[in-house]
């Protein structure tokens, strides 16, 4: 399986131990000053480059707030997304 992750904040560590840096493709931010960047030799993509190119993958998402995300995944009808406390515990 092929993961996207949202957030390269604090918990990102722990997706990278969970889910393995092989099997991550791209990350997603919000914060401008990383999209566009490399992440760990991935890209860091905008939420609309992640809809446009990647909406396919699984996304995991480390951020904390992911209640938010998950409501704006909803709203554009992805439906391949899960948060990483759900892999974790």
């Amino acid at each position: 399986m092929r993961y996207v992750v949202w957030g390269i904040g604090a918990n990102v560590e722990s997706a990278i131990q969970v889910l393995g840096i092989d099997a991550i493709d791209a990350f997603v931010d919000t914060n401008p000053k990383y999209i566009g960047t490399k992440f760990l030799g991935r890209p860091v993509l905008s939420y609309e480059e992640f809809k446009d190119n990647f909406s396919m993958h699984l996304l995991v998402i480390t951020f904390v707030g992911y209640d938010k995300v998950i409501d704006q995944l909803k709203k554009d009808k992805i439906t391949r997304y899960i948060a990483l406390e759900e892999i974790i515990y």
